[in-house]
């Protein structure tokens, strides 16, 4: 769990999965913000692509949600992470309930997202427990409202709902439990 991009020797880690037979496509999910120093090491590794993390464009949530992380070096790594071939780049919004779910905040992303036009956007909503405490999932109507507001400025967007069980168990067999 956590951000992929704090890991020690993760570019290390990622040749080690590209070098197993079979393993065709590496991707990543991050916040975005340690992406300028390692887009250019991952991708020699041999990382094929990036989704980036984007729940809020507010400065002041968006550090507390990356803990720390600034706006400003997301977008160096988006632009990194373009440079270094880390293509198509996607975009994930996770919608909270009192974190990014109001009208005003919804269409700010709505209007960046149409700017940085990603090849794909998803709409997450919180449905296992939580990592955080007050990352709870938005009304229906709001998700309803940010879907449609996302749908109307970009041609991929997918609504991500529903638990997903125990799908991310391991079987013991690299190979098996990555390509799975």
């Amino acid at each position: 769990g956590g951000e992929p991009l704090a890991r020690l020797g993760l570019p290390a880690l990622v040749k080690m999965l590209a070098e197993v037979p079979g393993i065709r496509d590496i991707s990543l999910t991050t916040n975005g913000v340690l992406l300028e120093q390692y887009a250019l090491p991952l991708a020699e590794a041999g990382l094929k692509r990036v989704n980036i993390s984007l729940d809020t464009l507010r400065p002041e949530r968006f550090t507390r949600i990356t803990r720390g992380g600034s706006l400003a070096a997301l977008w160096r790594g988006v632009e990194a992470a373009e440079a270094a071939g880390l293509t198509p780049i996607k975009i994930n919004m996770v919608a909270m309930r009192g974190v990014n779910d109001d009208a005003a905040h919804l269409a700010d992303v709505t209007s960046f997202l149409g700017q940085l036009r990603p090849a794909k956007a998803y709409l997450a909503v919180p449905t296992r427990p939580p990592t955080e405490p007050w990352a709870e999932p938005p009304p229906e109507d709001v998700i309803n409202r940010a879907f449609q507001l996302l749908r109307g400025r970009l041609e991929h967007v997918e609504l991500l709902i529903g638990y997903e069980g125990n799908a991310f168990s391991a079987t013991g067999d690299l190979a098996e439990d990555l390509l799975s």
